[in-house]
């Protein structure tokens, strides 16, 4: 499918030649070439035949690094793309987020059969990935670490600083008041087990979740809050807030 994906892609480039793809496979879309229109067509509940441009190259301007990004996504998980179908779209930062909720949507298929979890594998892909959910105003989650201000030499941590660039994104998207955006203080990790990870954290992470029904509890209501806004979040989960309030819940309340 891949193979015939490129020579699909490459037709416009060496010929006269316009390509028009119909398919339900997310294979088919490489949001990483320059040619690429995605149109998604439905049949409503009345029956009537609609059509949503998703993705117009011209629009969204994507710069190197973005497309770099999604040649590396594309490489990592050929389904990346499944959220053009529709379905509730939740945006992570790394394997052991998407590991937790995939076993979620496992184990509570119905309650989560419309969960499409899109795993970033790192701050910097995330801004891409919310580039692209921008353009079609589409209502979606975020969850990625809070990190902390300083790296262990004292300096400014990059990954603190992409706190604000994420933020950023979110609001300069025409849905970003239907976005739901939480942080896990300090990762993920720390917020749901209380300690740091140790090796292989997505097979850690999916052993420790299936071995406790109350850890499976606490991580669906996070789940939860991310699909429903008016769902409370538990710390140290939050809702965006400031920097300033980020840095606060990292250091912990006042001694008394």
């Amino acid at each position: 499918m891949r193979e015939a994906r490129e020579v699909l892609y490459a037709l416009p480039e060496t010929k006269n030649w316009q390509v028009m793809i119909t398919t339900h496979s997310p294979v088919f879309i490489d949001l990483a070439k320059n040619n690429t229109t995605v149109i998604r067509v439905e049949r409503g509940q009345d029956d009537a035949i609609r059509s949503v441009t998703l993705h117009r190259p011209s629009k969204i301007k994507l710069d190197d690094d973005d497309r770099a990004n999604l040649k590396a996504l594309n490489a990592c998980d050929p389904y990346l793309n499944e959220f053009f179908f529709g379905g509730d779209v939740v945006v992570v930062e790394g394997d052991t987020e998407y590991t937790a909720f995939q076993l979620l949507k496992a184990n509570f298929p119905t309650k989560y059969r419309n969960l499409h979890v899109v795993r970033a594998r790192g701050k910097g892909a995330i801004l891409t990935v919310l580039k692209i959910l921008n353009q079609f105003s589409a209502r979606y989650a975020v969850l990625h670490d809070s990190d902390v201000p300083l790296t262990k030499n004292g300096t400014a941590s990059p990954a603190w600083g992409a706190n604000t660039s994420i933020r950023d994104a979110i609001e300069s998207g025409a849905a970003a008041g239907a976005v739901v955006h939480i942080v896990s203080v300090t990762n993920f990790e720390v917020a749901l087990f209380g300690e740091e990870a140790a090796a292989n954290k997505p097979y850690n992470t999916l052993k420790r979740l299936n071995d406790s029904v109350a850890l499976q509890e606490r991580a669906c209501g996070l789940l939860d809050a991310l699909l429903d806004p008016a769902q409370l979040v538990g710390e140290p989960f939050h809702r965006w807030t400031t920097l300033a309030d980020l840095q606060a819940a990292i250091a912990g309340p006042a001694p008394a």
